[in-house]
């Protein structure tokens, strides 16, 4: 079975990057926090430690899925 994410919004995208079964493909963590980062120029990376809330950063996330 495949994830059915959205690559229209920068975080349902970027999860369907890192969740890529192909370690070649997968994206790396720095390189998700690099694709939100370009997406968003707001965003600003959480403090080390925090936990991140995905539904903050993108609203309608929860709800393209």
């Amino acid at each position: 079975m495949s994830a059915k994410l959205s690559d229209k919004r920068p975080v349902p995208a970027t999860m369907k990057k890192m969740l890529q079964t192909d370690p070649m493909l997968r994206a790396t963590a720095g390189e998700a926090l690099e694709i939100l980062l370009v997406a968003d120029s707001s965003f600003a990376p959480p403090p080390r430690g925090a936990v991140l809330d995905m539904a903050a950063i993108d609203p309608g996330a929860a709800h393209q899925v």
